[in-house]
């Protein structure tokens, strides 16, 4: 069972955005797919994904490609920054 499947099962909206797969995407860009979220779940590091600015309004980021810099992310403002997998 993939990601976007696990989410829908535990009743979570899924918005997907894929440049390199339009077909696959939901919205036409990652502006519009991050508005009105509440959490970002990173699968792939595309030079797109990667400016920590564009999360600013989530509560939570999930770095599953430990892309982003974490040291961006304030622990006091923003959201929540979870890095996990292997960068690169």
């Amino acid at each position: 069972m993939c990601i976007r499947d696990r989410l829908k099962a535990k009743s979570a909206v899924v918005r997907i955005f894929d440049p390199y797969y339009p077909g696959f995407s939901t919205h036409k860009s990652l502006e519009d797919t991050l508005a009105n979220s509440q959490a970002a779940v990173i699968v792939t590091a595309h030079k797109e994904f990667l400016d920590e600015t564009l999360y600013r309004t989530q509560k939570v980021v999930l770095d599953g490609r430990n892309c982003l810099d974490k040291l961006k992310f304030s622990k006091s403002e923003g959201p929540v920054y979870i890095g996990i997998g292997i960068a690169g």
